[in-house]
Formats: structure tokens, sequence, C-alpha cells
């Protein structure tokens, strides 16, 4: 149970890790074909429940889809992989827990293929270009994206819809970012094999700690081509304590500079 695992822990404790790995986990662990059989083994029938002491039952609690929807968590850096046809972790929950990911502005790479349950051609597979991508150490703040016009389409949870292989911001990148409580600025860009084709993004500054992230609090941005403002405006942090920057450039190497608003 190594990637669901990873999920079940990080979801209750996400401050432990600076980021983490996940093979194929399960989001919607009650869903499965195979977890009335599992009940019976560990925790007795479905329709005889064990209780949480955090609310509700244990198969409740084992949908990390709907956990993430009713509590306040900031998750730390995740990359994950799925397959298509993997005939335990059923691909039609994973859709949309990515799409809930990315409105949540939680920080993560997706990669799946049309292969099985097995990790390791996957992992081969973007070994290159997960190099590239910052794996901040816990106390680190670091940038994250959503909803890049160069992400692949994973579908509607149908086994043949939307692209076969594909990635959400695998590509997308950002050098160690700098923070202070007057400016947390970082640079990033899109990287493709060398190419830099990825269109527009939206930036999210995560694990802020010096840099004012209060919920409510407004900040104000620039985007920056060597020096050269070329968007700016503001932004106001939401629950999280995150600020999101929509629809940012991300054709080149670009830097996002955020500071407190009126300053």
């Amino acid at each position: 149970m190594g990637g669901t695992g990873t999920l079940e822990l990080i979801v209750r404790h996400p401050g432990l890790f600076g980021w983490v790995v996940m093979g194929v986990p399960a989001v919607n662990l009650p869903a499965l074909p195979n977890a009335r059989r599992l009940s019976a083994i560990i925790w007795g029938p479905m329709d005889k429940p064990v209780r949480c002491a955090e609310g509700g039952t244990v198969w409740q609690a084992l949908n990390s889809h709907t956990y993430l929807q009713t509590h306040q968590v900031a998750l730390p850096m995740m990359f994950i992989n799925h397959g298509r046809k993997d005939t335990w972790m059923r691909w039609k929950h994973n859709p949309g827990f990515y799409r809930l990911l990315q409105r949540q502005g939680q920080p993560f790479v997706a990669y799946w293929d049309n292969g099985p349950h097995s990790t390791g051609a996957r992992t081969k597979r973007v070994l290159p270009a997960l190099r590239k991508i910052v794996r901040p150490a816990r106390s680190e703040a670091f940038l994250s994206f959503a909803n890049g016009s160069a992400n692949d389409e994973p579908g509607n949870g149908d086994v043949t819809d939307g692209d076969l292989v594909g990635a959400i911001n695998l590509y997308y990148v950002s050098a160690e970012a700098r923070e202070t409580a007057r400016r947390f600025r970082a640079e990033y860009g899109h990287d493709r094999d060398g190419a830099t084709d990825g269109g527009t993004t939206d930036l999210i500054p995560q694990r802020l700690k010096a840099f004012p992230h209060k919920p409510g609090t407004v900040a104000a941005y620039r985007i920056l081509d060597r020096g050269r403002q070329v968007k700016r405006g503001t932004v106001t942090a939401d629950r999280h304590g995150r600020y999101r920057i929509r629809s940012a450039p991300a054709d080149r190497r670009y830097t996002l500079e955020l500071t407190p608003a009126g300053r």
C-alpha cells in the first residue's frame, strides 16, 4: 500500500514532508471493487463500519478526494503516476482528483500512460523531466503550477477518453524561491526537451513563512521578462494562505515577484 498509504498519511500530516512520490495511489479506496473483500479482513463488513475519532466511518476517511473537499489541508509537493489499464486502482477516479488538486492549488505533478498497475516503466520515462523540478525541503517556500495550457487532458474517467498518455504540470519548472517578509521571488518557465512551449499557467507560491500570507491578505505581483515587466496586478491569499496568479505567461523563462500591497 505504498502509494495509497502515502496519500492517506499526507492528507492528515502534511507538514511532515517536503515532497513525496506516489505510485498509483487509490484516491477513493472504498470505491474499488476489492474494497469490500478487504474490509471484512481488516475492519469488518462495510455495512457495519468502524467509526473514526475524527468523525465518520473508516470508509469515509479512506476517500481522500472527499477528505480534501471537507478539510483544510495544504499538501506537500506530490509526484503522482497512474495507469489507465490498472485493474486494481481503476483509472476512473483519477481525473476528478487531479482537477480537485488544481482547483485547490495543491502542488503536484501527475503522469499517466495506457499501462497497468506496475509503475516501473512510467517512472523511467519521466525521470529526466522530474529531475528538473524543485524538490523542496519542508522548511522552504517554493513555486508550483496549475491549469497550464500545455497540460494534457486526462478525460472524464473512461479509459478511452482523453489523452492515453499525458501529464499535468510535468514540464513547468522553477528555480529555488527566495522569500523575505517584503518579497517572494522565483524564476519559472516551461522546458519540454529544451523547448519553451508552455503557453500560460497559474502560479502558486507555496509554504510561505516570512512573507505575509494570512487568508484575505492582498499582495502585489509583477512578472518580469529579463527585467522588463510584462504583467502586474494584485492577488488575495485564499483560506489556505495561498496566492494564485492566474494565466501567467510561460512560453519562455520569466520571474515572478510578489510584494505586500501598498509598499
